[in-house]
């Protein structure tokens, strides 16, 4: 059966109060995006950030921005407009000629310190928008008061040859999955990179809850593709207890996977 983004964040049970860090490739700022007016929808503040760079123009339309490269004013501006069912946005300073800057991961846990209610939404990796990616030594970057991660896979990548046109960082996707270079992108070599601990996940903290999100479910062999990973991710991961299989265009739509598939 097919849930709406509300149907998900009620079947996970979100917290008045969250910090949810997405990472790996495939849909990541999309995602952000339905997250966030989901969230709004509910009367909840949210905040969207990242502790990486993003593009500018920014693609989702939010109800207020700052952009400030000073910490302590940042803070004092984004919680002057920390107002519920309102969605924001909240970088530093441009970056090049097409990014802007994120927050530093001490910034967003000094936010989150400083809220009761609300949800944050930080775009903690980059991966030049291709469907799948593996972490360098200083990605993802995950700040310790993130209450959810959520790794994206796009499905549209299997079957694919592993390099550098498909995939981002291809030789570390390659030895983290033991899959060869050139070699076609396989449904375990997805599930081994979101359960690696060198993997999307890198950095996760301890307490967080990890949620994979394979996205591009567009087909009903991708979406079947999406079950098989889902449950081979929930029988390889003893910390991993949900899967989403679904797509996020034209209209999000979802599968949710909790602790075995049937």
């Amino acid at each position: 059966m097919s849930l709406t983004v509300l149907d998900v964040i009620q079947a996970l049970g979100f917290p008045e109060k969250a910090c949810v860090a997405l990472t790996g490739g495939g849909g990541k700022t999309t995602l952000l995006g339905v997250l966030g007016r989901a969230f709004t929808s509910l009367g909840r503040p949210v905040l969207l950030t990242t502790t990486t760079k993003v593009q500018r123009p920014f693609p989702v339309a939010v109800d207020w921005f700052v952009e400030e490269d000073d910490p302590g004013k940042l803070e004092r501006e984004v919680l002057s407009k920390w107002t519920p069912g309102t969605l924001g946005m909240a970088v530093g300073g441009p970056f090049g000629g097409h990014k802007w800057a994120g927050v530093s991961p001490g910034w967003v846990d000094g936010f989150f310190s400083q809220i009761e209610e609300g949800v944050i939404l930080n775009e903690a990796d980059g991966a030049l928008r291709l469907p799948i990616k593996a972490p360098a030594d200083h990605e993802p970057v995950i700040p310790e008061t993130t209450t959810h991660v959520i790794p994206v896979v796009g499905l549209s990548v299997l079957g694919a040859p592993l390099d550098e046109t498909h995939a981002f960082r291809p030789r570390l996707i390659a030895e983290r999955t033991g899959l060869a270079m050139g070699s076609p992108i396989t449904k375990t070599a997805v599930s081994r990179l979101i359960v690696d601990p060198r993997g999307i996940t890198k950095g996760a903290p301890g307490l967080a809850e990890i949620i994979p999100f394979l996205n591009q479910a567009d087909t009903p062999e991708l979406a079947a593709a999406g079950v098989d990973i889902g449950r081979e991710i929930l029988s390889l991961s003893d910390r991993i207890e949900s899967v989403l299989v679904g797509r996020l265009k034209p209209v999000p739509l979802f599968r949710f996977f909790q602790n075995k598939i049937g």
